[in-house]
């Protein structure tokens, strides 16, 4: 039996030994760029990057009523969403003109959704990002652009460093802007977050449970929201595109006619100018170039307009490869915007630092070379197989290093005791394995989950958190928290001019008109992170009441009961978020339903922003984002404790991946005859016999 046990141990040394010649370079490299996904992420334009670049509403200018300007698009009934801004220095609403429904149905497939702009409305928000979660998406459509497949984006403790290198944008999460994307979209489907939650394609997971792999980021970038094929996507010459000067601008595109009640879709709708009541049509060439230098904040003359007809490495995720074409305007300072012309839309912003950031980071770290990237199956099974095989490379690496170890040191070298059975470079690696080589396998086969490899449990809805049904207690909670069909005469009482006379000197750069248990409200955001609330009949207000809401969730979820609620004041285990950018403080529910539902309320928004039952992935959360992202609460609550965690793991790999490239390139040197065998045959072992050779056990 021994002699068998040998033997196998001789062959897991041989398959580790090869295996790591193999694959040493690409794990040192995940290890190096996981340490810069710390910090930067691949760069996206989020719902917060958006009120970043808004302008405050300038109430002097509105002339007509929500009423009149709709009366302007000539369709009959009330719009399924209502929302002002300003847009080309100009207040404007937007209108979503899905077919009927109730106002909170619009985040599952876009109906009632107001019409992407250049400053979309907050209904586009993002989701929250749910590290490890299974995450509402109840604050509108996800992002499709951006994200990583790791779900960590970057940190607090890095944003100083980020904020003077260029910023480097979070994806699917445009996370930024939490509290604000999270509340006031119309959506209320639960579909919860994706496995790919910061996923390479863009990947702002859409829903519960998207993967890098299909679609996109994960593909959950956007998770490759286009949906088209990975083929299509990638049709086009690689990198075609057609460089001007700004003066010779892109040929306008095509008008778009206002869609009509009833034929809403995703990013169905209309802007109207409440100035003068002109509806927005299509987006001529001096309109995309004046949005694009308002944006990076340079003059229209000094940007060179450049056609994108093929993605390249800032469009290669899933969301955006379905927008082709789009036009780029490169500013001297290193900005780069990307517009739909379309409509009208920002839809990529890079900067010199984040671009850096990101092709040390995501791009490396995502195997995301645009070559490769745009042909989805074969780099879905290059970033599976290799992960897969490093996983058993380092899980025998791991084994080999425990069956060798000798507590009683029975090895000896010139006459010294040794635990271990080699010396040098060797000695080395196997100690350096014995500390790190668990987390080397786990980051492995984690981040291959990051792919979704194998079918994932479904929810008894079909979706992963599975509660997003009207007919499920998510969906009939989120159904009572939002209004019943959305009326825009409601709002007639008080005037936007009033409501944002009220709110005094504030900047409101977004008014969104909601409803909170049955009654028609404002909701303005002030920046990404701070709202008001203006009910239409009564004073303005910080919160809604904390003891309403637990009233009519408790009612909303019979015949179950809630069995816990309480005021949320730090991140728990499915509600969190490294970045400390998700709402805090939350309202926790915990039901009694078969799922153990347990939802997370913002009372600044009355909006579910976070849930959480028995039938969300344990993989997604724990094998995926826990191993991966290390995103446990104890660690999140008390920065810097997670990065100097993360950083000692990453590091401890990270040196034990070089050693495994420097036993690669002796072993590649003696092969060929350009050196002599290792001293490590001088270790001895003690056995029944006597001392003996170590090279027993395997070299």
């Amino acid at each position: 039996m021994r002699q068998v046990l040998v033997g196998i141990r001789k062959v897991a040394i041989f398959c580790h030994r090869w295996m790591g010649v193999a694959f040493c370079l690409l794990f040192a490299w995940w290890f190096a760029s996981g340490i810069f996904m710390m910090y930067w992420d691949f760069p996206s334009v989020g719902q917060g990057d958006r009120l970043d670049h808004s302008d405050p509403i300038d109430a002097s200018r509105i002339h007509l009523s929500p009423e009149e300007a709709f009366a302007k698009l000539g369709v009959e009934g009330s719009p399924t969403s209502v929302q002002l801004a300003m847009f080309d220095g100009r207040p404007v609403y937007r209108f979503g003109v899905g077919g009927g429904g109730r106002g909170g149905r619009g985040g599952r497939g876009g109906r009632g959704a107001p019409p992407p702009a250049a400053v979309p409305p907050l209904a586009r928000g993002q989701a929250a990002d749910a590290q490890g979660q299974s995450a509402s998406k109840t604050g509108g459509e996800v992002a499709a652009q951006g994200g990583n497949p790791d779900g960590k984006e970057s940190t607090d403790s890095g944003r100083g460093f980020k904020k003077g290198f260029g910023r480097g944008k979070r994806g699917d999460r445009g996370k930024r802007g939490g509290a604000v994307a999270e509340g006031f979209g119309r959506g209320g489907g639960g579909d919860g977050q994706k496995r790919g939650r910061g996923s390479p394609d863009g990947a702002a997971p859409t829903s519960a449970t998207q993967s890098l792999r299909d679609n996109p980021v994960r593909p959950d970038d956007g998770a490759a929201g286009s949906g088209r094929s990975p083929a299509a996507a990638g049709k086009g010459p690689q990198g075609s595109s057609t460089e001007a000067v700004a003066s010779a601008t892109p040929p306008p595109p095509p008008p778009t006619p206002p869609r009509r009640a009833g034929r809403g879709g995703r990013g169905g709708g209309t802007m109207v100018y409440a100035d003068d009541g002109s509806i927005q049509g299509q987006y001529t060439p001096e309109l995309l170039l004046r949005t694009a230098s308002h944006w990076a904040g340079q003059p229209p003359s000094f940007a060179r307009v450049q056609e994108v007809t093929a993605v390249d490495q800032w469009t290669v995720q899933g969301g955006l490869r379905g927008q082709m074409p789009l036009w780029k305007y490169t500013f001297p300072d290193g900005q780069q915007v990307y517009m739909n012309q379309r409509s009208g839309e920002v839809v990529q912003y890079t900067t010199l630092g984040s671009r850096i950031g990101a092709e040390l980071g995501p791009i490396p770290h995502w195997i995301y070379y645009t070559p490769l990237r745009v042909q989805q199956k074969l780099w879905s099974n290059i970033v599976i197989y290799t992960s897969g095989i490093g996983t058993v490379a380092a899980l025998m690496g791991l084994i080999i290093g425990i069956s060798l170890y000798s507590p009683n040191k029975r090895y000896r070298f010139e006459g010294a005791p040794s635990g271990i059975p080699y010396t040098g470079q060797k000695r080395l690696h196997m100690t350096l394995g014995l500390f790190f080589g668990i987390v080397t396998c786990t980051w492995a086969f984690s981040g291959m989950l990051s792919m979704d490899p194998f079918p994932v449990q479904r929810g008894p809805n079909g979706g992963q958190g599975g509660g997003g049904r009207v007919t499920s207690p998510l969906g009939r909670i989120q159904a009572v928290l939002r209004a019943s069909r959305f009326q825009i005469d409601n709002y007639a009482a008080k005037s936007p001019q009033v409501a944002l006379a009220q709110l005094g000197n504030l900047k409101v750069k977004q008014l969104d008109f909601t409803s909170f248990d049955d009654q028609p409200v404002y909701v303005a955001a002030i920046d990404s992170r701070e709202t008001r609330i203006v009910p239409v009949e009564g004073a303005p207000r910080t919160e809604y009441d904390k003891d309403r809401i637990f009233d009519m969730v408790s009612n909303a979820a019979h015949p179950y009961d809630v069995v816990d609620r309480h005021l949320l004041t730090q991140y728990d285990r499915y509600y969190l978020d490294r970045h400390r950018e998700r709402p805090l403080p939350v309202l926790f529910v915990k039901l009694n339903d078969p799922q153990h539902t347990q939802l997370y309320i913002d009372q600044r928004t009355g909006r579910v922003v976070g849930e959480h039952s028995d039938a969300s992935s344990f993989m997604t959360r724990w094998l995926y984002h826990g191993l991966h992202s290390m995103d446990f609460p104890w660690l999140y609550n008390y920065r810097p404790a997670w990065d100097i965690v993360v950083l000692t793991l990453m590091l401890g790999g990270l040196w034990l991946c070089v050693t495994s490239m420097q036993l690669t390139w002796s072993l590649i040197l003696r092969k060929l005859g350009f050196a002599g065998r290792s001293r490590d045959s001088r270790v001895k072992v003690e056995t029944d016999g006597g001392l003996q050779d170590a090279g027993a056990v395997g070299d």
